[in-house]
């Protein structure tokens, strides 16, 4: 990617804005570079994507919007709110533009940084929530990947992203990412190999299990293949709690060709959680397996709510 201008000095310190007679105490903004059109930077890891579909992370410097730039347009790299990864296993994330008035995002995205106060003020840890990619177009379709403005705790304000969102999206473009095993788990807590459990004769208390999937893991079997189907977003958490409750299941042979796993964990006797995973078969006999304990009965509820 050509870059085609980078800021002046002079330009600099227009946006710099911090205020403060302690010049080490204020963040200098650096305007971005400009470049001939906009690339979202993949929202993963390297070590999080295949190696079948190894992308670049490296993406023009982000920065403050420079003088002699005028945006029209704006472009944010989302990734899918409920996480959900197919078969692949493919994450999607999307290039989504919106058009419109952009005046209020650039008067946020140009507001000046606070004056950096930790010395006084309590600054809570890893409280930033991720920000997407966000790049502004002007009217010659060149792009410019845009920073934000900092509190008194050096977090960025979000301000900009907001009135950005706030426009029209006039378009949504997918871009399909292969996950690497520990992209999967990082991103959805799915395993891309899972072995079946070996049920007990241990019966479940209820109150020693508690739910803490973030999603449901859903697989195929074909004799002694298992295979990753997809992940979808564990919403109903209260209903999933109920495995624990359900009746123990009778003798049956009928293998399953589906089944839907979910991360829980159990307190054993020591009163320490140990993590498993309950594996429900969605066909054959309709159990609910988790290791070295005895297999349950599901219900028509429990595998509507994990379809």
């Amino acid at each position: 990617m050509r870059l085609l201008a980078i800021a002046s000095v002079a330009s600099l310190f227009a946006v710099a804005g911090c205020t403060s007679t302690i010049p080490e105490r204020c963040p200098v903004r650096t305007p971005a570079e400009i470049v001939e059109a906009a690339e979202c930077a993949v929202p993963f890891t390297p070590e999080a994507v295949a190696l079948t579909d190894r992308v670049s992370n490296l993406s023009p410097r982000p920065g403050a919007v420079p003088v002699n730039f005028h945006p029209v347009s704006a472009i944010t790299c989302e990734l899918q709110a409920d996480s959900v990864v197919a078969e692949g296993p493919t994450a999607t994330f999307y290039e989504v533009r919106w058009t419109g008035n952009p005046t209020a995002a650039l008067e946020a995205l140009k507001a000046p940084s606070k004056v950096l106060d930790n010395t006084t003020r309590i600054c809570p840890f890893s409280s930033e929530a991720s920000l997407p990619d966000l790049w502004l177009i002007d009217d010659k379709g060149r792009g410019m990947r845009a920073s934000y403005p900092e509190d008194e705790c050096g977090y960025n304000i979000p301000d900009g992203l907001g009135e950005v969102r706030a426009l029209t999206e006039s378009s949504r473009t997918a871009r399909p990412v292969t996950l690497s095993a520990s992209g999967l788990h990082g991103y959805t807590g799915c395993e891309l190999d899972v072995s079946l459990p070996t049920p007990g004769l241990t019966p479940m208390d209820a109150d020693a299990l508690s739910v803490t999937a973030r999603s449901i893991c859903h697989y195929s079997i074909d004799g002694s293949e298992v295979s990753f189907v997809e992940s979808t977003r564990a919403h109903d958490v209260v209903l999933l709690r109920g495995i624990a409750l359900l009746e123990p299941a009778s003798e049956c042979s009928l293998p399953a060709s589906r089944v839907s796993a979910l991360s829980i964990e159990v307190r054993g006797a020591d009163g320490v959680d140990v993590e498993k995973t309950a594996v429900v078969e969605m066909d054959g006999c309709q159990r609910v397996l988790i290791d070295r304990f005895m297999p349950l009965t599901s219900t028509p509820l429990l595998l509507s709510t994990l379809t």
